[in-house]
């Protein structure tokens, strides 16, 4: 009798709210009685852990709906919307999320899943132009900021060091990355100021490095490996030999021309070329066989970076003679030659000084 009762009491109450809020005035003292209510309800601890419990429960099913969960979503954009506008609010939402997301990174699987919404969003974005952009000129001034702190610095120099020696040990990745160096180097140096502060630069550091003692015996004993090496070559070690005695020689006569001549010339030839301007393609143009050695007058061209006249590549290289004419008799060779020279030896007059040496030199240069 008393559920019948007070399913009816219930249904009666739902009727008579119902006519009663129509009435905007009830409504809203309805809802002062309510808060007011609730908030001396909800001084005891019990009563909250309970009544959150089946706000979860309640939520849960009601977020089951397609509908409910998008007007729920529309409506909490629309209410945070006014509550950020205070900026007090907003600040201590900021404070609150911080604590609640470090509690919530401790554990590896949230973690991990973050990261990989965070990757998949940030692509999304990332697609439009303007956005990133913005991106970069913000991550320019936060890094300045941040940069500023002598600790960070360091931190982040560690991690680049740890970073790009993972990367270097990949083959492909270091010729890659050389190469970018090169070309932005080249790039750089073609502006002058660049170029002369690089040189300064360059100067005094080496300055400070010769200094140290230690880096001073670093640069012999590589220069000592580099002439045990040359000393191989025995043009080299003559040569090696000959610039010794001559300085010996001047260190007691200071005042000889001739040795001071040839001590510069000795060590002009020991200078070499310019290495910026010799690269595979020119010593392929250069080279013609497998000998180490260059005459004088084409030593004179590489020594600037050209390519001598006399060089095989200037159209001086003789073809390539087929099998099937190298069996060739003199007069086959004749008959087939597309070339076929008309030589005449003639004397000079009998009043020259001397017909025979004129004639030798016209043989010569014929």
């Amino acid at each position: 009798m008393n559920d019948t009762f007070k399913k009816k009491e219930n249904e009666n109450n739902i009727i008579r709210n119902k006519k009663l809020r129509w009435n905007n005035e009830y409504k809203k003292t309805e809802k002062e009685l309510i808060t007011i209510r609730n908030k001396i309800l909800r001084l005891d601890d019990n009563y909250r852990n309970n009544e959150n419990n089946l706000n979860i429960v309640r939520n849960k099913q009601f977020r089951m709906i397609d509908n409910y969960k998008k007007n729920e979503n529309e409506n909490n954009i629309i209410r945070n919307k006014k509550l950020r506008s205070n900026n007090e609010y907003k600040k201590t939402e900021k404070a609150l999320n911080i604590i609640r997301n470090k509690k919530l990174r401790l554990d590896n699987t949230y973690k991990n899943h973050e990261n990989e919404l965070n990757i998949v969003r940030n692509k999304k974005l990332r697609m439009n132009d303007d956005y990133k952009q913005n991106e970069n000129e913000l991550n320019v001034i936060r890094n300045e900021q941040l940069r500023s702190d002598n600790k960070f610095q360091m931190e982040e120099n560690g991690k680049n060091k740890k970073r790009n020696y993972s990367l270097r040990s990949n083959i492909q990745f270091k010729e890659k990355e050389l190469e970018k160096n090169i070309t932005r180097i080249a790039n750089l140096r073609l502006d002058l100021t660049f170029y002369k502060n690089e040189l300064s630069n360059n100067k005094h550091r080496l300055q400070k490095l010769r200094e140290d003692s230690i880096y001073r015996l670093y640069l012999n004993n590589n220069e000592k490996s580099r002439i045990k090496k040359l000393r191989l070559d025995e043009l080299f070690n003559y040569r090696y030999m000959y610039y010794n005695e001559v300085k010996t020689e001047l260190k007691t006569r200071k005042n000889c021309i001739l040795l001071k001549s040839i001590m510069e010339f000795l060590n002009n030839r020991s200078e070499g070329p310019d290495q910026n301007k010799i690269d595979d393609n020119f010593l392929k143009s250069v080279l013609n066989n497998d000998s180490k050695y260059i005459c004088c007058t084409c030593n004179k061209h590489i020594y600037v970076g050209k390519i001598p006249k006399m060089a095989e590549t200037e159209n001086l290289k003789f073809p390539i003679i087929p099998d099937y004419i190298t069996n060739l008799s003199p007069i086959e060779e004749r008959m087939v030659s597309p070339y076929i020279p008309f030589m005449q030896i003639k004397a000079l007059q009998p009043y020259a000084l001397n017909s025979q040496l004129s004639l030798q030199d016209l043989m010569n240069y014929l």
